[in-house]
């Protein structure tokens, strides 16, 4: 749907979590100068020690719009700001990717977890329509280039982006990117919406004969997912990283192969386990609590179906599109 524009502006959020109607009207340079003061330190601190959960105590952005309630239905206008959460890298490449003569992006800050950095993209001549596609770009930039994976569920602009004391925030007044420039982008080679994200050596009439993987018998499979690409995205150790930090960001904590659901500090019993399984060769998620959020008890989850519960409502064929786009270089192995 077409939302108006309104460059720079978008909805700032109270804390908890669960508040979904935002207190004001913000911009990066705001935010900029809100981060680097020291009212959040305190709470940042504690958040990073496990004294704290983020999500209770953090306030939160949704940089892509401004909006009368935390859902799109109640959008009101767009921003022309992409927002890129980079779980699990080397936060000293802050620097680098400021100076970043492509993207030039307007703001980054080290992360609440202080193992990633957020970042955003000003979108000049931005189009909100397009704005699923400014996202793949820069996502496919930031792998080729800098061998980053960017958090596919951050596309959302209605996504949630807590904040965090960050001294060192890095602002630029004037930094940004043109659309054309990121339509451009691209690689033709790349079909954003759908599943044939790879290198010209292979075909889409090649992928139709391929098997699905097999699985335990608990997980459950559809054949309208391509089972070629499910198999190989499960097989890769980026993915299962990445899953992983999807459930450390929704809460949950590990110990080994045992994990414990949000709000659950007592390590007297865990939640869940998720384990390599040597007869599929690959990472198995499994719930065991009727108390934890999202997942079943019932069943066994892969890397991809924990990321598509987290990240996609459980939409499978949108998250193994996704994640194709995301890791390509890997399929194409």
């Amino acid at each position: 749907m077409k939302i108006e524009l309104v460059p720079g502006d978008f909805s700032y959020y109270t804390p908890p979590i669960k508040n979904t109607f935002p207190f004001s009207i913000v911009s990066l340079e705001r935010v900029h100068d809100f981060i680097q003061r020291t009212p959040l330190k305190e709470v940042t601190q504690k958040v990073r020690s496990g004294e704290y959960i983020k999500g209770n105590v953090l306030p939160y952005i949704t940089a892509s719009g401004v909006f009368s309630e935390r859902k799109l239905c109640k959008i009101i206008s767009y921003s022309a700001i992409v927002s890129i959460d980079l779980d699990h890298c080397n936060i000293m490449s802050k620097k680098t990717l400021f100076e970043d003569p492509f993207l030039n992006p307007g703001l980054i800050f080290i992360s609440p977890s202080r193992h990633g950095l957020k970042m955003f993209i000003r979108v000049r001549d931005a189009d909100s329509d397009l704005h699923d596609k400014y996202f793949n770009a820069i996502a496919i930039y930031l792998h080729q280039k800098f061998g980053l994976n960017a958090d596919l569920a951050c596309r959302d602009i209605t996504r949630a982006c807590f904040l965090c004391h960050d001294e060192d925030a890095m602002l630029s007044l004037k930094g940004s990117v043109s659309s054309d420039d990121l339509i451009h982008s691209l690689p033709e080679s790349f079909n954003v919406t759908g599943f044939q994200c790879f290198s010209s050596g292979s075909s889409s009439e090649t992928l139709k004969h391929c098997k699905p993987e097999t699985l335990p018998s608990n997980v459950e499979y559809n054949s309208t997912y391509d089972g070629y690409i499910m198999s190989k995205l499960n097989h890769c150790s980026a993915v299962h990283d990445y899953a992983l930090g999807l459930l450390t960001n929704q809460g949950w904590s590990k110990v080994d192969e045992k994990l414990y659901r949000p709000g659950n500090n007592n390590y007297g019993g865990h939640s869940a386990s998720y384990s390599f399984n040597s007869n599929y060769g690959i990472y198995l998620f499994k719930n065991w609590s009727s108390n934890s959020p999202v997942f079943r008890t019932d069943k066994s989850y892969t890397d991809c179906q924990v990321i598509a519960e987290l990240a996609y409502n459980g939409d499978l064929k949108k998250c193994l599109s996704d994640l194709a786009v995301q890791f390509n270089s890997y399929l194409s192995h």
